[in-house]
């Protein structure tokens, strides 16, 4: 059984946004919260989705791998998130891969319980379909864009994401690897360097992990613009 710290977490999530707290209780009478002392994979592609995982600390990351045996990152999974609820009510298979960094404390809820719920309520099963569909549509989105985005606008909406200022100068901490960050989002750790070279010409630079932005404006200027090469 989760305590009650725990428990206060799990309840925020989308899944859960707006129910009953005996209803919610109900659900993860079962659920186990665990720790990871290393590096661990949590799942792999084509794995029963029999349940799904709320981060209560650390991060986890979603990845698949391409036709060359190479790990491109869908998404990071920090506190607070969680993960894997769409393959539960849809093919019933994971369709990607997640590992978890050391540290990391997750929830394990499993599935029978809610989809035994979601058969006897309609209107309960259309709430969390309408949870289900908006995270979908932003991943679809996320994905779209990267299509349309050089690796430079790739880059710079990456560090826009981080920074937490709308205007002016500001510095980020990029909290991952450069390979991890290349990953993410999907170029090559050596697209990733010249990326990060062709930034130089609207004021972004980087020492290590933390990256100034000169002017937020003018980088979200270069963002956007489609005329730029891919």
């Amino acid at each position: 059984m989760l305590g009650e710290t725990d428990l206060d977490v799990v309840r925020r999530v989308p899944l859960f946004e707006g129910l009953e707290p005996d209803l919610v209780r109900t659900f993860v009478a079962e659920a186990r919260a665990t720790t990871f002392e290393a590096r661990t994979l949590l799942f792999s592609q084509g794995d029963p989705a029999d349940a799904f995982f709320v981060v209560l600390a650390g991060r986890v990351r979603l990845f698949v791998l391409t036709a060359e045996g190479r790990e491109s990152v869908i998404e990071f999974v920090d506190p607070g998130q969680s993960f894997a609820e769409a393959a539960m009510f849809g093919s019933g298979r994971l369709p990607v891969y997640a590992d978890v960094t050391a540290g990391t404390r997750l929830v394990r809820i499993p599935a029978p319980p809610i989809l035994a719920g979601v058969t006897r309520d309609a209107a309960l099963a259309r709430k969390m379909l309408d949870s289900l569909a908006r995270r979908q549509r932003r991943l679809i989105g996320r994905i779209g864009d990267l299509k349309l985005r050089s690796p430079g606008q790739r880059l710079a909406a990456a560090l826009l994401a981080l920074s937490t200022v709308d205007f002016g100068t500001a510095t980020v901490h990029l909290g991952m690897t450069k390979a991890g960050l290349a990953s993410h989002i999907g170029i090559t750790p050596e697209s990733l360097s010249r990326a990060m070279a062709r930034l130089r010409s609207v004021g972004v630079t980087c020492r290590g992990h933390e990256v100034t932005i000169a002017d937020v404006s003018v980088l979200r200027h270069y963002c956007e613009d489609r005329g730029l090469e891919a």
